[in-house]
């Protein structure tokens, strides 16, 4: 009873976690897709671009995609490249899924690392952007909090015993 208990809450803090992150990544798709239009519009009617517009869609862009890395990896929206799973068991094709899983929570574990030697250099040197001077350990923080929320959303994953869903590709 409580260990299913355990699974319905975690399932809800996953799926709140991951409309949360969906949420904010379209907020900020909205915000740079609406940059880069007054952006173009003002410097080709006007003659008047957006000052550090090209920082900003940068520091955009890698917020929306931060953002989005734990939302793809709990849906099991990756890449996938299937040539040999007509030929393979079952059984196989769920290990081959837990050693994925591993890799990638081992790999951004190892990433996590670096991201977060370099927040801290980011925060005791207090780097800023160039053009915008925004603090760059924000960026940083985002990062390392993206990392550490796939890791767990991975984790949730496996708890939930999700089935992955093996789409064909139409061609």
């Amino acid at each position: 009873m409580m260990l299913n208990t355990i699974k319905v809450w975690s399932e809800k803090l996953a799926l709140w976690l991951v409309s949360l992150l969906t949420i904010l990544a379209s907020i900020i798709l909205m915000v740079l897709m609406l940059t880069v239009f007054v952006d173009v519009f003002g410097r080709y009617v006007f003659n008047l671009p957006i000052k550090g517009s090209n920082e900003l869609i940068s520091l955009l862009l890698a917020g929306m995609v931060f953002l989005s890395i734990p939302v793809i990896t709990y849906r099991f929206e990756h890449i996938k490249v299937a040539l040999l799973d007509d030929y393979l068991p079952d059984w196989f094709k769920t290990f081959m899924v837990f050693v994925s899983y591993f890799i990638m929570s081992y790999g951004l574990w190892s990433i996590s690392g670096k991201i977060f030697i370099w927040a801290k250099r980011f925060a005791t040197r207090n780097q800023i952007t160039t053009f915008l001077e925004l603090p760059m350990t924000w960026f940083a923080y985002l990062a390392l909090v993206s990392c550490y929320l796939t890791i767990l959303l991975l984790v949730l994953r496996v708890l939930h015993n999700k089935k992955e869903t093996q789409k064909k590709a139409v061609l």
